[in-house]
């Protein structure tokens, strides 16, 4: 932690809450966890990652199904104007 011009060490790191950030430090096994403010633990790179490729497939797989539904409406609308029924005269 900065005191100063210095560093000083930090003895014990589990539960230890900068007094700047308000961030909360716990070593554990897997590595070390870091907790906002609001008690939630800030996500991994691992973790981010996952939720960027998640919001990739999701939004692809919105694109496609709007899409889909704009080629169903186009197919609608020409049915309608075969049977004689203009759309932009309604």
């Amino acid at each position: 932690m900065r005191s100063g011009e210095e560093l000083q060490e930090i003895e014990q790191l589990r539960g230890w809450v900068s007094p700047r950030l308000g961030i909360r430090f716990e070593p554990k096994l897997t590595g070390l966890e870091i907790y906002r403010p609001d008690g939630q633990k800030f996500a991994t790179y691992v973790e981010l990652d996952e939720q960027r490729e998640n919001a990739i497939t999701l939004a692809t797989q919105e694109a496609q199904r709007a899409n889909q539904e704009a080629q169903r409406a186009d197919r609608l609308a020409a049915k309608l104007l075969e049977l004689g029924i203009d759309l932009d005269t309604l």
